[in-house]
């Protein structure tokens, strides 16, 4: 074990690795090996078998293998853990994932990937059933697929639309040119158009509610799904292409040249920022139920989870898992689903989020187990020396 000093914990970074779980490809202390023994029923494996573990599994410890220095960071998502060294030497096209902060409990798992017949993916989404809605921008239409992806129908437009969303299983709106439109899904039929006057792009719905962005300088329009304007949000959003509210708060995004993830109250005054050097170019944002965002980044072809307070972040997908030109992504019922734009793929994944394991005090159990032994032991001897 000399050739790995210092390890720590992947859940008490002040501790030590005491022995390495394979089941859950983590480094553990003594604490979280009792957990995962008892608890879990896995085999974690001492430190002093180490050595003889294969590569594959030494890889996924957290420490860099090359240059034996502690991880800063991992690779998106392809990589080993690694060192600014071997940032440089290899890994100096991808974005690195900062190891701070609870989004590295959010993991993807069971991708999907599809074709879909459009030209140019500009918007997609989620239904509560599992289906899946895109927006192809080049030929005017809506693409339908089923949650396996295969699929199911499309459905031709008057005018060019820009970006969905699901309001309910059997309605979609859409926004295109100047207006919303509600589209029927039973008939795929359009049954209210909602004109706004000035020309739409993102548009989002939450609980009842359709959060459109406008053309440059016109702001946040929040309304019912009837068309009555609930708020007009035009405070620090110059220029914003997509939005998203969740709860009191409002996210969104500004293109072209702007690289930052904002972050403001319901009226639009941005209470933080989120830019990271190498996240460029970011398009969509979702949010789950505790507040995490998910966010694609054209520029950077990659897509990254957000901490609610904007302080931390992690790299889920980048080039290597394929992206290109990501444009559109959403998120329901911890699936997400990523779209790359011209090649028209979809990437469909399930968001595997691990909670933090118990920090179980083990002093007494093995203070227990000592003196357990040791009565057993002194009985032992005494009947033998009877």
């Amino acid at each position: 074990m000399d050739k790995f000093p210092n390890i720590q914990c992947f859940h008490h970074e002040s501790k030590q690795m005491a022995c390495y779980c394979p089941d859950c490809v983590e480094a553990l202390c003594s604490e979280c090996s009792y957990y995962h023994t008892l608890k879990l029923k896995h085999r974690p494996v001492p430190n002093v078998f180490i050595k003889f573990m294969p590569a594959f599994l030494l890889s996924k410890i957290n420490r860099c293998l090359k240059h034996n220095d502690n991880s800063e960071f991992h690779t998106s998502n392809h990589g080993n853990p690694c060192c600014k060294k071997y940032e440089n030497e290899v890994h100096g096209h991808c974005s690195k994932i900062e190891l701070d902060g609870n989004v590295k409990n959010i993991n993807l798992r069971g991708r999907i990937i599809f074709k879909v017949n459009a030209g140019d993916i500009t918007g997609c989404d989620i239904s509560p059933t599992g289906q899946m809605v895109f927006v192809d921008n080049k030929y005017d239409c809506l693409v339908l697929h089923e949650n396996d992806g295969s699929l199911n129908r499309t459905i031709d437009l008057l005018s060019k639309p820009y970006d969905v969303a699901y309001i309910n299983e059997n309605k979609i709106t859409v926004t295109q040119d100047s207006e919303i439109i509600i589209i029927n899904l039973e008939t795929d039929l359009t049954e209210r158009w909602i004109d706004l006057g000035w020309k739409c792009f993102g548009i989002s719905h939450i609980n009842g509610m359709l959060v459109v962005t406008l053309e440059d300088g016109k702001g946040i329009r929040i309304l019912d799904v009837d068309g009555n304007s609930i708020r007009t949000i035009d405070n620090h959003t110059q220029g914003v292409t997509n939005a998203y509210l969740h709860g009191d708060k409002l996210y969104f995004t500004i293109l072209p040249d702007d690289n930052k993830v904002y972050c403001s109250d319901a009226n639009g005054y941005v209470s933080w920022t989120f830019q990271h050097q190498r996240l460029k170019g970011p398009r969509q944002i979702r949010v789950d139920k505790n507040g995490f965002l998910f966010v694609v980044y054209e520029t950077s072809l990659t897509v990254a989870v957000i901490s609610p307070d904007g302080k931390n972040s992690k790299v889920l997908l980048c080039e290597q898992d394929g992206l290109h030109l990501p444009k559109a992504i959403s998120y329901l019922n911890n699936q997400l689903l990523i779209c790359n734009s011209t090649s028209c793929t979809a990437l469909l994944y399930d968001v595997d989020v691990k909670e933090d394991l118990p920090r179980y005090n083990t002093t007494g159990i093995f203070m227990f187990l000592s003196v357990f032994f040791t009565v057993i032991f002194l009985v032992l001897c005494f009947m033998i020396w009877k």
